[in-house]
């Protein structure tokens, strides 16, 4: 599920690339210290191989070049054309002493106790080979069987391997070769993994916190210019939003919102102007006409046909009063105050003040109290517009019902007539649509009725929609917040 906020999703995506840079430049950063702790081990063991060679390409027999202990563990060994060792490096523990392996045959071949012939009394040769040593005892090295090093132990995967050829004057090749134990490196790049598989997650929860807190700093005066937007209604049109001194996007962005409310104040004033003109210029006529058509009617004198005429007039002045009236609240449909209301009180009233048709009856057993914020008057006028279009499409009856649903209070109007189609259920609420059955302007509908009930619940926070009624008919539901 995609986080709802711009801040939640920021501050993921951002803590998901700080986890995939970090884990990539982890793993790069131990790539490349492995490989430059290799690089430096061969470097360092073919400085020292180098020196060795030189010595046995200058005569020195290889069984007597003195092979240092690296301090790291590697072992140089020198071996002839069968990998046979002829010489190894040897290590004394305790003092670090390095002898060459006729030294150590000889302190061996002694047969004297090592303290007393000043080596530590902990002392091991890590390797030796006796078979190598002509002349010396060898009875003393069948005491120390462990000591000998095939050469075919030096695996790569245990290993760092360093060698060079070198030939002697005589004609015989050596191979002088250098093993570092791979554990002196694996070691390090396990502690520095260790570390990393510590630090990588701290640095991005710790990055994700400072992110979520940057972010939220930033987002502040949006938060606050979108809280000043929601109080800005046409009663209160001047109101402006406040442009924050940063002088950034958001100050750019908010100066631009003030300049197109700015315009579009000056569209609300026409518009309104133009409503104001235009309902005085024509209820002037109108009203002319209808008062007309009624002193006329009372002429007794009057012929039928003229008698018809007047009561077409009379019909027809009404109705353009209607449409008048309907036009005039649509295109006024600024916010107004809302008072808390009883809504069974409001809607008894709308119906007693309405004139049904006298084949239909207004059921209104199953209102229940119940209180809300509205506008009574603008409220008032949508349930009457709606009991209009369900009395004049009834055949006998027009129940009005509320319910109270989780917090939201819907007033039903059902009809027992010949209702409405699926695909025409939310054309209704638009302006000017008059259905097929509909059509007749003896209906003494306007179109307007149904489209003013829907700006009047868009007003309230509502909505009103259509659906079928249990009677057969049409159900008209207008759904209203309710009242704490």
């Amino acid at each position: 599920m995609r986080p709802r906020s711009f801040r939640s999703r920021v501050t993921v995506i951002g803590v998901v690339t700080l986890a995939i840079v970090l884990g990539l430049g982890s793993w790069v950063t131990v790539r490349a210290l492995a490989a430059g702790a290799r690089s430096d081990i061969h470097a360092q063991n073919t400085e020292v191989i180098d020196v060795v060679v030189d010595q046995i390409a200058s005569g020195t027999a290889p069984q007597q070049v003195v092979l240092p202990m690296a301090q790291d563990g590697t072992e140089f060994i020198i071996v002839n054309s069968d990998e046979q060792p002829v010489n190894l490096s040897i290590s004394i523990i305790g003092e670090g002493m390095v002898l060459t392996d006729s030294e150590l045959a000889e302190l061996l071949a002694s047969g004297l106790p090592p303290d007393e012939v000043g080596l530590p009394a902990t002392m091991a040769a890590e390797y030796a080979t006796p078979d190598f040593y002509p002349g010396s005892a060898g009875p003393a090295f069948d005491e120390f069987p462990d000591f000998a090093l095939p050469v075919s132990l030096i695996s790569p995967e245990s290993f760092l391997r360093t060698s060079r050829d070198v030939a002697t004057a005589s004609g015989d090749s050596f191979t002088v070769i250098a093993a570092t134990p791979l554990e002196t490196v694996t070691r390090g790049i396990g502690r520095l993994v260790l570390g990393l598989s510590i630090v990588v997650p701290l640095l991005v929860v710790l990055g994700g916190l400072a992110l979520w807190f940057a972010l939220g700093a930033a987002l502040e005066p949006v938060q606050r210019i979108s809280l000043e937007a929601s109080r800005i209604a046409p009663s209160n049109s001047g109101r402006r939003l406040p442009v924050p001194d940063s002088g950034d996007e958001i100050a750019s962005m908010t100066k631009t919102l003030n300049t197109m409310l700015d315009r579009l104040d000056s569209g609300l004033i026409r518009q309104q102007q133009f409503v104001s003109d235009a309902s005085h210029e024509l209820r002037s006529p109108l009203t002319s006409v209808k008062a007309s058509a009624e002193l006329a009617a009372l002429d007794p004198a009057l012929a039928p046909e003229t008698a018809a005429s007047i009561d077409i007039v009379r019909r027809g002045t009404a109705r353009l009063e209607a449409v008048l009236d309907d036009l005039t609240q649509l295109a006024t449909g600024a916010d107004r105050p809302l008072s808390t209301t009883d809504l069974d009180v409001l809607i008894l009233d709308a119906v007693e003040t309405f004139d049904p048709p006298c084949t239909v009856r207004i059921d209104t057993v199953d209102v229940q109290p119940v209180i809300a914020d509205v506008h009574p008057v603008r409220l008032s006028r949508a349930i009457g517009n709606v009991l209009e279009n369900a009395a004049r499409h009834a055949r006998s009856v027009v129940r009005v019902t509320t319910h109270i649903v989780d917090g939201e209070v819907s007033i039903m109007i059902d009809d027992d007539g010949p209702g409405i189609a699926r695909v025409d259920r939310e054309r209704v609420f638009e302006r000017f649509v008059r259905l097929d059955e509909a059509r007749h302007r003896s209906d003494g509908g306007s179109g307007l009725g149904l489209a003013l009930v829907s700006a009047i619940m868009a007003e309230h926070g509502g909505s009103a929609t259509c659906a079928a009624s249990p009677s057969g008919g049409a159900r008209f539901r207008l759904r209203l917040p309710r009242s704490h």
